[in-house]
């Protein structure tokens, strides 16, 4: 493989990689949609610290993991009743019925299904970041011209934004 594209922070790319920021995406909260914070215009993370968080298995997703717990922390707490799961439909599910609430990419929020709602992050701006990666001794020739097929598109959506 030349290349992988997928949400990753930027600390998290290996030392032997290059990465490209495609996308910064930011998070939202995802809840039920008969979650009391469902009809809400906004909210800081550190409002959710007594609710139960819905998330991957850290073996599962472990930058995803530690991204949110750093996020937490920050936010003044750790989430300690915590829901994991092995995947996005069953984290969805789970929310869905009321077992938690979730933090997504802002942009999965808007082909939901089930009976959910997003909700924005008003404190802090939390976002995630869409990367191209590729190891840094690569010799392939497509390579340069891929990446530069994603940062001309990387351009003119900011333009567009």
């Amino acid at each position: 493989m030349d290349v992988a594209v997928f949400p990753i922070t930027k600390k998290a790319v290996p030392l032997d990689c290059e990465s490209l920021i495609i996308s910064r995406e930011p998070l939202a909260l995802v809840v039920s949609s008969g979650h009391a914070l469902a009809s809400s215009s906004g909210v800081r993370l550190s409002d959710l610290a007594g609710e139960v968080l819905v998330s991957y298995k850290e073996d599962i997703a472990p930058i995803w993991h530690d991204y949110v717990m750093e996020a937490c922390g920050k936010a003044g707490f750790t989430p300690s009743n915590a829901v994991k799961t092995d995947t996005y439909s069953s984290m969805l599910a789970m929310i869905a019925s009321g077992k938690g609430y979730g933090l997504l990419p802002k942009i999965l929020g808007t082909n939901l299904r089930l009976a959910l709602t997003t909700v924005p992050l008003v404190a802090p701006l939390l976002t995630i970041d869409t990367c191209a990666v590729w190891r840094r001794a690569s010799t392939s020739q497509s390579l340069p011209l891929f990446l530069g097929v994603l940062a001309t598109g990387r351009e003119s959506a900011v333009a567009n934004a």
